[in-house]
């Protein structure tokens, strides 16, 4: 990460371009001060706040039977200092278990950290065509009302192709992310039986010796730092970029700018959508052919 710089004079060409007042000036230096750690923590401090009565009425004061549910502004007070995008970004970064896999020599004991990785963080991972992974289906709880929760069910499936190792887990649905399963060498023989919950820890036990151990736990989990680049180094479209006022408005529990910025960038998408689609349009008319292969669609266009 860059350093913070000390006064206006401090900055590059790059970065005065960017900065358009002092007030951006002061925002730029506190937001490379947040990025400095792992933000990812300071983000999702926020305080309990009591006025939930106020928040449902500022939901139903904008509704009504000709309102499209995607146009309701959400108040900025209820808001955490971060982009959407970047928060369903957190559920899928890699942890610690992935570090352990090039370390074990054995295939055996490769594909026990392979399996430890995959279960401790279920996202869509890819080992070079070494693995097959079929993940099993997530679903989220309590969208409206309560923690929201994620539930994972039926079958995860991992298979080595090249030492025909292979483990097939199940997740009981409704039972708290509990999961058990066995994994199998390339002659079809159970050789470990796993069992315990996703959230919490899992044990894997070796059949022949009968001996239990911690997979993992959740306690011990910990995620590598991210690498980011200062806000005036990023693109135009990257959310802390784009939400770096915003951003510095919540930090600061000044809500009434936080709405305004939250306003503006949501305009701001609004014209760029419409310019774009205008273009799409105008290109359609006036200079692309499109060759339909059936010919009954020859006088159909569809955008």
């Amino acid at each position: 990460m860059s350093s913070v710089p000390t006064s206006e004079g401090n900055l590059t060409e790059t970065e005065k371009k960017f900065l358009q007042d002092q007030s951006d000036i002061e925002i730029y230096k506190e937001q490379e001060n947040i990025h400095k750690e792992d933000p990812e923590d300071e983000y999702l401090k926020v305080k309990d706040r009591e006025d939930s009565y106020n928040i449902i009425y500022e939901f139903l004061k904008q509704l009504s039977p000709q309102t499209e549910l995607w146009r309701i502004s959400v108040p900025a007070y209820i808001l955490q200092p971060i982009s959407l995008l970047e928060k369903i970004s957190h559920y899928s970064s890699p942890n610690n278990t992935i570090e352990k896999i090039n370390e074990e020599q054995s295939p055996e004991k490769r594909f026990i950290s392979i399996l430890a990785w995959v279960i401790s963080k279920l996202f869509l991972v890819m080992f070079n065509e070494e693995y097959i992974v079929n993940h099993p289906p997530v679903s989220v709880s309590n969208v409206l009302w309560g923690s929201t929760v994620i539930e994972i069910y039926d079958y995860l499936k991992i298979n080595c192709p090249k030492t025909g190792f292979n483990a097939s887990i199940y997740f009981d649905y409704g039972k708290d992310n509990y999961l058990s399963g066995y994994i199998y060498d390339a002659d079809g023989y159970k050789k470990h039986w796993i069992e315990g919950k996703v959230n919490q820890s899992v044990e894997i036990q070796d059949l022949s010796t009968k001996e239990k151990k911690l997979l993992y736990s959740v306690e011990t989990l910990t995620r590598p730092p991210k690498t980011i680049r200062p806000v005036h180094e990023q693109e135009p479209r990257e959310s802390r970029r784009n939400w770096h006022k915003a951003i510095y408005a919540l930090k600061k529990e000044d809500f009434e700018e936080a709405q305004l910025q939250k306003h503006l960038v949501e305009e701001r998408k609004e014209r760029s959508e419409k310019k774009e689609l205008k273009l799409v349009l105008h290109g359609l008319q006036n200079t692309l052919y499109w060759k339909v292969k059936n010919d009954g669609f020859s006088r159909v266009w569809i955008v």
